[in-house]
This record gives structure tokens, C-alpha cells and sequence, in this order.
């Protein structure tokens, strides 16, 4: 089964610290929701009249996933750095 691609692109950006080491949670679901919806416009996918909606509803999937995520760490940074022990 494949994997939802917004999903792929949060696990990959999450993991990746050394990609942008000091962003925080916010700009990193900012930077995920702006490469999904470039390869979601570059499809065609997104009718130009639900531009808008998509763009919104992109960035509430991205947040909870994000969340989902990262649960039970205080922020992106806390997170990388338990997993780094591990």
C-alpha cells in the first residue's frame, strides 16, 4: 500500500535535521505544506476555484500529522534530540 505523500514528506523533513537545523515546528509543517502543494498544483489536481480550501485544509492535515508525529516531546527540537540518544 502506498503511503500518503504528505505523510512521507512530514516523516523525511522531521528526521532530516541537519537539512535546516534550527526551525521549529511551525516553519517546518510551513515548508512540508509548500513542496506538497507545489507537486499537488504541478499535478493539476487542485481545480484554480478550490485553491484556497486546499491550501487550508493542506495545513490542518500537516498539523496533525505533525503532531501525531512528534507526540510526547515539547517541540521539534526536543524530539530530535531524544531520538539522537536512542
Amino acid at each position: 500500500m502506498e503511503q500518503d505523500q504528505l505523510l512521507i514528506l512530514l516523516k523525511n523533513a522531521i528526521h532530516d535535521e541537519e537539512a535546516n537545523p534550527h526551525e521549529d515546528g511551525g516553519e517546518l509543517v510551513h515548508r512540508v505544506v509548500q513542496t506538497y502543494l507545489k507537486i499537488l498544483m504541478d499535478s493539476g489536481f487542485v481545480p484554480g476555484f478550490a485553491v484556497h480550501e486546499v491550501i487550508e485544509d493542506v495545513e490542518i492535515e500537516a498539523v496533525n500529522i505533525y503532531r501525531k508525529l512528534t507526540y510526547g516531546h515539547f517541540n521539534l527540537k526536543e524530539f530530535r534530540l531524544k531520538r539522537r540518544e536512542t
